[in-house]
């Protein structure tokens, strides 16, 4: 029971986290946002917070 919960929980973050990171595209698209294989490129190597600070710089 307590790992299912602890799957759930997981499973609702990375879903919330996902829905930021569309947020955040969208923004950026309506932005105009430089290049979006640099962003791409920076999720790759760098955790999530340095790209959401990077969209957040360049926004």
């Amino acid at each position: 029971r307590r790992s299912f919960d602890t799957i759930k929980q997981r499973t609702i973050r990375i879903c919330s986290l996902g829905k930021t990171l569309i947020d955040d595209f969208s923004i950026a698209a309506e932005f105009k946002c430089h290049n979006y294989h640099d962003l791409w490129h920076g999720l790759r190597h760098h955790d999530y917070a340095q790209v959401k600070r990077h969209i957040d710089k360049s926004v």
